[in-house]
């Protein structure tokens, strides 16, 4: 029985698959075993593969799993393509005997560990495991990780431990089972590296025959048993510095009763009919993929726009990049296909007659910022392949689609002769609303006069014929130019007179009512729509919270951005500080620097013509005003408590303030611990090691800030220290080369006459360390040019040994305690992998 347990109040979805089975077997009674597993689709749940059967595995329903979150689907897919494909398959989608007697090891609950028995007191007992069977296929997870209270950290462990291939537990049975409890090393799964990241491999006996094979990502070779086994158990018995960090840390046995049970063979007829094919289906859809991705090179995206994809459109052009790529209908075609080929093609597609009903205009991009508009292409006939058409690199070619206006019961196009006519696209702008309002297209003579067009124009926006309007060219960069010659042909009116022409108008008798508003032009408008940008702002602070997507201006200055985004987090707008993003990296660059006057266009320094649609930035809440900082110096700083935990704060003391001024910031930030001496002391540190105490009088100014800075609370024993008695020694943390400090150094007192014994069980309560792993701690008089070590416990602290006029300030002696550091990143091939986490 195989089983994964969770609390009732999993906030996951899980499915769990049962499977029973009558044992048909001779002399034996009808029972069933049941195989039951719960599948988490949203963790890595793949550790089970290696051990449910193949057979079972293929039983499971999963006719109705999603094909992209089922994880028992995503086993049965794993499974099958071992078996019945020739390429790798990813799987992504995918000494013991002593640590036995260990497990069950009895231990005696007597004196002060007596065992509570509720109504009959504290009585002496025994505890332990009992193992009353053991299952088919047996997995043993390797504690490799182990927790390391004095850094604070998940160390890996990297001790040899030593495994065999055939394995007897029949001694560690309560009573013997039917058959013996022996089983063959099926599977050692091996991590090189450290606990922050590494590379894995599976080593794997496929038969149970002692033939191995290594299995690294999707490369499969064949290996001796000695490297399967023996060169997996770890320690630093290896002459290669890389196997140091190469360790087992899960094995799987297989039982020898059922070895012919587990790993017999699964053929095809042994997988229902409509996983397989519903696997097929998967592998064709993946081959047309693949297909299609090889041969996209010969293939083009055309995609087709029409009047109504321009509705709604405010701003220069008639539809930008991002609009059309959403609202445009796509096909995919050769490239080489004529322009003749491609009339064919979309009227097949919209059942319309070409030339007659429908009529194809290629769309270019504007220089303005990202706006398309319809032209002509020179020299381009039915026989201009249509890859002709592409001015980016990605083939995608962009069509406007002129369609015959059967709402008014035209049946056919207007005629278009390219030396005598024009395309142009119609824009009104309604200053009530202060929207543009697309009204459609045009197909005009070049001679026509923008007066005889004027009542068209009027009409298409239920204006009376007779309304004067003020009409105006939109070139090519976005701007807006008055025709005031209206009895002027078009021709001669317009500075830029090509097909796509774009005519933008307003109402006189509107725009004189509208005077006293800000937006009443058209022009103005086009201005506030040029300095019209979005602001992404980040939380400097709160990781978890969304992004604040804000619609701003360049015309907006430092306290606009600032009160806008002080009433969406309700926070006082003169105490966000906002820094601009990294051109480089990801995360929050310079400072923007406070300013009443400065506009947004200075602070981005850019214009409008080189816009882009989003600027980032990050904000973070102050406790002072903007304004104010100048006047003050922004520190970080470690802060230490009395458990030796230590914090990064910003602390903002006054530029003309003293240490003590910086000390009384950080007292009114933290709550001090019980029984504290509510004192406070400021050090700097460098390598992890303690310079000096800096007296509070000393003003910030002249303290400089080289070194880390840390205010730590005074531990209430130190806070009287008689000079002639006691000192205050400083201790580091270093392994076998006193330059090699790490890990958070601290002042602890002692005294004239003390035995080093002493000294050392303190040390060993504050740091909180077990005396298993403080036996291996090592101490040393440490300066800067010896390092003496302590070899005798009974050693007594001489004063003079550390106050010695004849030290200078920067060979002050320091308490050195020599032991490994545990933190230290490998440094082998492969740190850049994700670490595995197996939950069960």
């Amino acid at each position: 029985l195989m089983k994964s347990a969770r609390p009732v109040e999993d906030p996951y979805p899980v499915k769990v698959t049962e499977l029973s089975e009558p044992m048909d077997k001779e002399g034996i009674d009808d029972c069933e075993k049941t195989i039951s597993h719960v599948f988490y689709p949203k963790e890595n749940d793949w550790g089970y593969s290696c051990f449910l059967r193949w057979e079972a595995v293929y039983q499971i329903s999963t006719e109705q799993d999603d094909p992209h979150k089922s994880v028992a689907l995503a086993m049965q897919r794993v499974f099958y393509e071992l078996q019945f494909s020739d390429k790798p398959v990813g799987t992504k989608k995918l000494t013991l005997y002593e640590s036995f007697k260990d497990y069950v090891a009895v231990e005696t609950l007597e004196g002060d560990n007596k065992y509570d028995a509720g109504d009959y007191g504290l009585q002496e007992a025994t505890k332990g495991v009992v193992f009353i069977k053991f299952p088919p296929v047996l997995h043993l997870q390797l504690m490799r990780v182990q927790y390391d209270p004095l850094n604070d950290q998940n160390l890996k462990i990297n001790d040899r431990f030593e495994f065999p291939e055939k394995l007897d537990l029949d001694e560690f049975l309560e009573s013997k089972e039917s058959t013996p409890a022996k089983y063959t090393l099926h599977a050692v799964l091996v991590h090189s590296g450290d606990f922050h990241g590494g590379h894995y491999v599976v080593y794997i006996n496929p038969k149970g025959n002692g033939r191995w094979c290594k299995f690294d990502d999707d490369v499969v070779s064949r290996c001796s048993k000695s490297e399967a086994i023996e060169q997996n158990y770890g320690g630093n018995d290896s002459e290669s510095a890389h196997r140091h960090c190469t360790n087992a840390y899960m094995l799987a046995y297989i039982r020898d009763s059922v070895m012919d049970e587990i790993l017999c063979s699964v053929n095809e007829v042994d997988i229902p009919v409509q996983l397989r094919a519903r696997l097929q289906r998967e592998r064709d859809v993946e081959a047309l993929r693949k297909k299609e991705k090889s041969e996209a090179h010969l293939f083009c995206t055309v995609s087709v726009l029409s009047d109504d994809d321009f509705e709604g459109h405010q701003g220069p052009d008639l539809i930008n990049v991002e609009q059309a790529d959403r609202v445009s209908r796509k096909f995919r075609v050769r490239r080489t296909m004529i322009f003749s080929d491609v009339y064919a093609f979309m009227a097949r597609e919209y059942q319309l007659t070409p030339l007659v009903q429908f009529r194809l205009w290629p769309i270019s991009n504007s220089n303005n910022g990202g706006g398309l508009r319809p032209t002509t292409v020179p020299n381009l006939d039915g026989l201009t392949q249509i890859d002709r058409l592409s001015t980016g690199s990605e083939l995608e070619i962009a069509l406007y689609m002129e369609v015959y206006d059967y709402l008014h019961g035209e049946l056919e196009l207007p005629s278009y002769r390219h030396s005598d006519d024009v395309l142009l696209f119609l824009k009104y702008y309604d200053p009530v609303s202060q929207t543009l309002i697309y009204c459609g297209h045009m197909i005009v003579s070049i001679d026509i006069s923008l007066t005889d067009m004027i009542p068209e124009m009027c009409a298409r926006v239920n204006l009376p014929p007779d309304t004067e309007i003020d009409i105006y060219e939109e070139d090519k960069y976005g701007d807006l130019e008055i025709l005031d010659k209206a009895a002027e042909s078009v021709q001669k009116a317009c500075s830029d007179f090509v097909d796509g022409l774009i005519l933008v108008y307003q109402s006189v008798d509107l725009l004189k009512a509208q005077r006293g508003f800000k937006l009443a032009e058209v022009r103005s408008y086009y201005t506030e729509l040029q300095n019209r940008i979005e602001l992404e702002l980040i939380d400097k602070q709160l990781d978890c919270v969304d992004n604040l997507l804000i619609p701003a201006s360049y015309e907006w200055t430092y306290v606009d951005m600032a009160t806008v985004v002080g009433r969406r987090i309700g926070y006082d707008p003169f105490k966000i500080q906002f820094s601009r993003s990294s051109v480089y990296k990801d995360s929050n660059g310079l400072t923007v620097r406070f300013s009443l006057t400065s506009k947004l266009k200075d602070i981005l320094n850019t214009s409008p013509r080189n816009r882009v649609r989003r600027y980032r930035f990050y904000f973070q809440r102050m406790p002072l005003r903007i304004d104010e900082l100048e006047l003050r110096f922004q520190v970080r700083i470690q802060y230490m408590d009395m458990k030796l935990r230590v914090e990064e704060m910003i602390v903002y003391p006054s530029k003309y303030g003293t240490v003590q001024d910086l000390l009384n910031e950080v007292s009114a930030g933290i709550q001090f611990s019980e029984g504290s001496s509510k004192r406070l002391r400021l050090l700097q540190i460098n390598s992890c090691r303690i310079v000096c105490t800096v007296q509070p009088d000393m003003v910030l100014e002249q303290m400089g800030f080289n070194h880390v800075v840390r205010v730590e609370e005074i531990p209430p024993d130190q806070v009287v220290v008689d000079p002639k008695s006691e000192f205050l020694l400083p201790v580091a943390h270093f392994y076998k080369d006193c330059y090699q400090t790490f890990g958070t150094p601290f002042y602890l007192k002692v005294k004239n006459g003390e035995p080093f014994g002493s000294v050392k069980q303190r040390i060993q309560r504050m740091l909180e360390v077990s005396d298993k792993e403080f036996e291996k701690f090592k101490f040393a008089l440490c300066t800067v040019s010896r390092t003496t070590y302590f070899e005798n416990e009974n050693f007594i602290i001489n004063l003079t040994d550390f106050t010695a006029s004849h030290f200078s300030a920067t060979a002050k002696p320091w308490l050195g305690l020599d032991h490994v550091n545990k933190l230290a990143k490998g440094r082998g091939m492969h740190t850049l992998e994700k670490a595995i986490v197996i939950h069960n």
